[in-house]
């Protein structure tokens, strides 16, 4: 493969050089986004109820000031839009109201294709998205997007990277169409964005931003220029005039068919649950059980900026269930969060890098190889003191867990995390975490992990700096070592000792040119029982550099070009375990095609033997991997999307043909199918044996209103010959209410087949 690898060289060499031609003319705009005014709006004291229907006809609109002036930020970064966006902001004693009006020169081209709830397919419709920055932190949003068919989503952006949709609270919104163009309203209780009336702050940040479907466009009230992402809170406009809000009279017409103001001291959403499961017995036979089961979630406002939430005998059967996966690595896959107790206010418990080494990571808590063990009880609070230091603190007992065949039995525990962050005025900030894990049956069975972490992220510049460290100690045993709970655990080697680890990233995050660096270490043995590690007991050092010229001819839109190099040594004896260097090219059209090219070379050490496939050895040795490949993406504002790459490659000893690629479908306002695939042909000249992995995950949602919706879930994994199948009937009988009624199934060839099915019933008070 090295002839091909050189051609793909000379060609990815060649488009960075033609790349490069483009940058002259972008000199003008290729200053750092953080270079601009920043836009301010004031909010004013609404005069009179407001009914919630989309149409912004009541006269608590009509005599408060409009704010636009939307840039465009794709395809034509910095332009002025064609259709004007205007925006108002109003409040009362209870609710923070934002309208919007969306003019379009061509009304009949508005796009509204899906009315599910919680979709990011609502961003290839036309819609408009509500950012907020409560504590003005200039990291954390919480997101709240309409599209014209009343489709809803919230979401909460952690750190301006991540954008967690499974953040649920509680709000309204509407949105119709008018002549001209669409409208909507959005009606926000102070208390979903944690702002306490009474001491109201001086300053939030905001941001709108409008997708305009029929155009593949986005505009920006404040522009999120490349590199930052749609949720950059850093670079939010500043929203004013909250003097009035204190002592202000609470809203005494809330909307026919809505619940009165969100502001109440305590909120309690008790659940009730019965359903059915049948799955072999030790026989082979089918066997039925019956489940009742109950419990309860709620949250408190203890102060002015203190709240806590407690869960008592959580169940989360509604939760989405995840995609099927094959590794074909030797390190661990990252499989993210999904339950609501611990995604709300998961900002504040946020530490390390993203997937990659985080020192909490919730999904160590309750599930145990995507088991479910039962959660007894939950308690979590977080507090603001003054306006730049923050308090977490988390704590889980489970109960204990029975070994099956594939799994140990698991004792008593008890999960515990706290932390602590000071955030300066610039965005900045510092902090302290400490986690816990600790068997309450098993005694010596404990790990215990403190971290510092800092980032700057100053205004005004690009650069971003984030760093932390971390000690660690573990007892004399290791919890669930045994299919017996009584008995005695596997004794730790690492017993005693204190294993240690440090990171730091730098970054320069420009419009042109964004070179990063970074740097970790973690000690061999270190562990994080709360946490998620994909390596530890090596040193780890990466350079990458993007180049992204915007063309503005011939409809083309931009040009990413990426080439990076990283290394691995081990922590004990500084030997060089990996190395890997490649280029990447992508380019961009106006009307949303894609297409891109990819090669690199890596060299990899394998130090302790592993398996792939069903049955597949992978022996120690060093091991020279190439890879090449490319692929293509259209248009995902349209009625039919689709992506598909291929890639070849060497793979231990072997060749690897790895294809991948997705399907959405959304042929009107209530149906939308997604499907992705990935194919894996795994070959080697040895006697060992070859194999094929593939893995097919197929959604479809139906949306009959924005209050009533259908999820369902098919996947396939030839590797394991399993089908799981999930279907959730979702019914918002009113807000933050909710009848769920679930069936899902595991179909293959082995013990593990079953199939239940569930109702849930979940009612908030007051």
């Amino acid at each position: 493969m090295r002839r091909p690898l050189r051609r793909a060289s000379l060609a990815l060499a060649w488009t960075l050089v033609w790349g490069a031609s483009w940058a002259q003319p972008a000199a003008s705009w290729a200053a750092s986004g953080a270079e601009r005014s920043v836009p301010q709006a004031r909010a004013a004291v609404a005069r009179g109820p407001v009914q919630i229907d989309g149409r912004l006809s009541e006269p608590a609109w009509r005599h408060v000031r409009r704010y636009g002036g939307f840039v465009e930020r794709k395809p034509r970064l910095r332009a002025t839009p064609r259709d004007n966006t205007w925006f108002s902001v109003i409040y009362d004693g209870s609710f923070l109201y934002i309208g919007v009006f969306c003019a379009d020169a061509k009304p009949a081209l508005i796009r509204a294709r899906t009315t599910a709830r919680d979709s990011f397919a609502v961003f290839s419709d036309d819609a408009i998205s509500i950012k907020i920055d409560a504590d003005h932190d200039r990291r954390t949003t919480a997101g709240f997007v309409l599209n014209p068919a009343g489709a809803r989503l919230d979401y909460r952006g952690i750190n301006e990277r991540q954008m967690r949709r499974e953040f649920d609270t509680r709000w309204f919104g509407a949105s119709a169409r008018v002549p001209g163009g669409w409208s909507a309203e959005f009606r926000i209780p102070w208390a979903s964005l944690g702002v306490d009336p009474a001491d109201p702050p001086p300053v939030m940040g905001l941001n709108l931003s409008r997708d305009h479907a029929h155009r593949n466009a986005t505009y920006d009230w404040a522009l999120m220029p490349p590199p930052f992402r749609p949720i950059s809170a850093s670079l939010y406009g500043r929203l004013t005039g909250f003097e009035s809000l204190p002592g202000l009279p609470r809203q005494a017409t809330p909307t026919e068919g809505e619940q009165g103001p969100d502001d109440a001291a305590w909120n309690a959403v008790p659940w009730v649950l019965s359903g059915g499961r049948v799955e072999p017995n030790a026989s082979g036979k089918q066997q039925l059980a019956w489940t009742v089961n109950a419990g309860a979630d709620a949250n408190f406002r203890l102060g002015s900026k203190l709240r806590a939430q407690l869960t008592v005998n959580t169940d989360f059967a509604q939760v989405n269930v995840d995609d099927q996966v094959v590794n074909l690595g030797r390190f661990s896959l990252f499989m993210p969060e999904k339950r609501e107790f611990f995604l709300r206010d998961v900002e504040v418990f946020t530490f390390g890098r993203a997937e990659q080494a985080q020192l909490f990571h919730s999904r160590r808590i309750g599930l145990n190889s995507g088991r479910p063990i039962p959660i007894l009880l939950g308690f979590k609070s977080v507090a603001q003191v003054g306006d730049h230091l923050r308090f977490g603190v988390l704590d889980v007992v489970t109960r204990p867990l029975d070994a099956t065949a594939d799994n140990v039995a698991l004792p008593w525990t008890n999960h515990s995390v706290a932390r602590a962050q000071w955030q300066f005025d610039d965005g900045s900030n510092v902090g302290v975490m400490w986690t816990h894990r600790q068997s309450l049956q098993l005694q010596g069975d404990h790990n215990t992990v403190l971290g510092l972490d800092g980032a700057f992220r100053g205004a005004g510049t690009p650069l971003l700096v984030e760093a932390f460290a971390l000690v660690g100690r573990n007892g004399g045993r290791i919890g669930g070592a045994t299919a017996d709970v009584g008995a005695v655990a596997a004794t730790d080697p690492d017993a005693g000792k204190t294993r240690a680890g440090a990171a730091v990233d730098v970054s320069w995050r420009g419009l042109l040119v964004r070179p990063t660096l970074a740097y970790s270490w973690f000690d061999d043995g270190f562990r994080s029982d709360l946490g998620f590690f994909r390596r530890v007991g090596v040193h780890t050092g990466a350079a990458d550099l993007i180049v992204e010229p915007r063309i503005g001819r011939y409809d083309l839109e931009k040009l990413t070009l990426k080439g990076w190099a990283n290394g691995v040594a081990a922590a004990t004896d500084g030997a060089l375990l990996d190395t890997g260097a490649g280029g990447r090219a992508d380019l961009y059209w106006n009307s949303g095609y894609h297409v891109g090219l990819l090669a690199d070379q890596t060299r990899v050490t394998v130090r302790d033997p592993f398996t792939v496939g069903r049955s597949t050895a992978i022996d120690t040795g060093v091991y020279h991997h190439t890879r090449i490949g490319g692929g293509v993406a259209t248009p995902w504002v349209r009625a039919a999307g689709a992506s598909a790459w291929l890639y070849l490659r060497d793979y231990f000893g072997g060749s690897m043909l790895q294809g991948s690629g997705s399907l959405v479908l959304r042929p009107g306002g209530y149906f939308r199918l997604e499907a992705g695939w990935s194919v894996s042909r795994v070959t080697f000249s040895d006697d060992r044996p070859s194999f094929t992995a593939v893995v097919i995950n197929g959604r479809a949602a139906v949306g009959f209103s924005p209050d009533l919706n259908l999820d369902m879930f098919v996947g396939w994994n030839r590797l394991t010959e399993q089908v799981p199948v999930n279907m959730r009937l979702r019914w918002t009988w009113r807000p933050n209410s909710d009848v769920f009624i679930v069936w899902q199934g595991i179909f293959g060839s082995d013990q593990s087949e079953f199939q239940s099915v569930v109702a849930k019933w979940t009612w908030s008070l007051p």
